[in-house]
């Protein structure tokens, strides 16, 4: 089902709109998101394909030849033939960057650059590392279409691709009627199968699902990877290496969370690191110029509290991340907070741990010595005494908002290490993993359990910047950090202690109130408010 020429001109107005619209005003795109749309879906360089030109190394080229970057991975094929006019989007935690992405590839698809025509309709892939990645992705689609522009036809030609039929349970139920298989179920269906892959003009899917497109000679003009860096550098060729119509190729991510493979040295950088040349191996030195790297610079998901304390531990020093409308206002605060009454025992400890306002939390378990000591669990570590808190504080919370549903939609439970978050997950049935699971999701509460609590030695994996960048980044409107800082005696861990365990908010913005409560638990404490543990 093509789309009808008047819905076409309205959706295409609808973005113009938010393009053109004066980025001052509230709910409006800020600057650096709608120069990123822009170049998602506007004219720019023109690719160089010129196929009478000889065998070229990339020693040929230079910075000033061209925007283009090369990916020069695939043997005996010239560097010429494999270049695209292409951009990195980097943005940090909540800035935006789906929306980008969803604004960009619609109005790129309805209404094409000039020279990106190369077929009868001009189509662009997403690509992602994850199932959640992309369900996050065609969610925002959704939205738009539905809730912005109140349009729900947009089925024919914008598909949710999966790789194998067995995916569809890792699909939400809302996309399900919007599933794009790589082969018919049924052989009898094949033409109407096939009708559907050529109609589709926005595809969203895995890595391994998108190159399924290639393999049924279905060719994009532009190809879009998010989560850039989580993905490998040889990865990058996978929906592209067969696609002959690609033209623009652009990756949009963080380069200061996770790599893609921390355990092989040359596999352990980003698409994104590779392309800027920040790689511990230089393959030819194909860096993007300045000016196709887009820095988005507001965020719209965290308090600001949440926020300066994640980008502490950031790996990029100086990156600025400002606040977006959202988050200054009140309703982004947890509503609802029921206090206790001041004759319950230590009603002020209550209080301010789920006082709104307070959106991190931070209980230090020092004073309660040996109980709060970690243990081997063979390969990992697990804390009992931070799971069974957890557990408490859980019941608490939901006794404090009884407005609010205790369910993995509003809370995630983070750790370090697996046999932590298995255990956290066993014990609450609240959806629970390392940093690196959650990875490009967030969570309106997020309880963080450090789990490290042993004198003698230390852990490299759990001072990383990046991962500890991710964990704090995942909540929206209040973290709550639990850990033993007396039990993290080596040097690794000094600014785990000087930035989270003696975290003050500093702004801006100044606030009229203090958005931080450190509470270092002891034994009276612990038994009045723990005391089945």
């Amino acid at each position: 089902m093509s789309i009808e020429e008047r819905d076409r001109t309205r959706i295409i107005n609808y973005i113009d709109g938010l393009l053109n619209q004066d980025s001052t005003e509230e709910e409006a795109l800020n600057e650096q998101q709608k120069i990123a749309i822009r170049r998602i879906c506007e004219a720019h360089a023109p690719p160089i394909r010129n196929t009478n030109q000889p065998q070229s190394t990339l020693e040929e080229f230079t910075r000033e030849d061209t925007s283009l970057i090369s990916l020069p991975l695939i043997p005996d094929i010239p560097v010429r033939h494999q270049m695209y006019d292409s951009y990195i989007i980097i943005g940090p935690p909540g800035t935006g960057k789906t929306t980008v992405i969803a604004l960009g590839a619609i109005k790129y698809v309805l209404d094409p650059p000039s020279g990106h025509r190369r077929s009868r309709r001009t189509k662009i892939v997403v690509c992602t590392f994850s199932n959640a990645a992309a369900a996050r992705i065609f969610e925002k689609f959704q939205e738009i279409f539905e809730e912005g522009l109140n349009y729900h036809q947009y089925g024919g030609f914008c598909r949710r691709l999966i790789a194998q039929t067995r995916d569809v349970q890792r699909i939400p139920e809302r996309q399900r009627s919007y599933i794009l298989r790589p082969y018919p179920e049924d052989p009898r269906m094949a033409q109407n199968h096939r009708r559907d892959l050529e109609n589709t003009l926005i595809y969203v899917g895995t890595l391994y699902a998108c190159e399924t497109l290639n393999r049924n000679g279905i060719n994009t003009n532009q190809v879009i990877f998010d989560e850039g860096s989580q993905i490998t550098p040889p990865q990058l060729y996978y929906p592209i290496s067969r696609n002959s119509n690609v033209i623009r190729v652009g990756l949009v991510g963080d380069n200061c969370q996770l790599p893609p493979i921390q355990e092989i040295s040359l596999l352990s950088f980003s698409g994104i690191d590779y392309l800027r040349g920040q790689t511990i191996r230089d393959f030819g030195n194909s860096l993007i110029r300045e000016e196709n790297q887009i820095v988005l610079n507001y965020q719209y998901r965290m308090h600001p509290a949440i926020r300066e304390l994640a980008m502490r531990f950031s790996v990029e020093e100086g990156r600025i991340l400002n606040d977006g409308f959202n988050v200054l206002r009140d309703e982004h605060l947890l509503q609802n907070f029921v206090p206790i009454g001041s004759g319950e025992p230590y009603s002020d400890v209550i209080n301010n741990i789920f006082n709104p306002q307070k959106t991190v939390v931070i209980i230090d378990t020092s004073e309660l010595g040996h109980v709060a000591e970690d243990e081997f669990e063979e390969l990992s570590r697990i804390n009992l005494l931070e799971i069974r808190i957890i557990q408490n504080l859980l019941t608490m919370l939901g006794e404090r908002y009884p407005d609010l549903q205790i369910n993995n939609e509003n809370i995630k439970l983070i750790s370090p290490y697996r046999a932590q978050a298995d255990s956290l997950q066993e014990v609450t049935n609240i959806l629970s993993g390392t940093a690196d699971k959650f990875q490009g999701q967030e969570s309106p509460i997020v309880f963080l359990s450090m789990t490290f609590a042993d004198y003698d030695s230390a852990s490299s994996f759990l001072a990383d910047l990046r991962r500890l960048n991710v964990a704090l980044s995942r909540a929206q409107r209040k973290l709550v950090i639990i850990g033993n800082q007396s039990r993290m005696n080596h040097r690794l861990f000094r600014r785990i202690r000087s930035e989270i365990f003696n975290y003050t908010y500093q702004g801006p913005p100044t606030l009229d109130y203090d958005p931080v409560y450190n509470l270092e638990l002891d034994v009276n404490i612990y038994n009045q408010l723990f005391p089945q543990i």
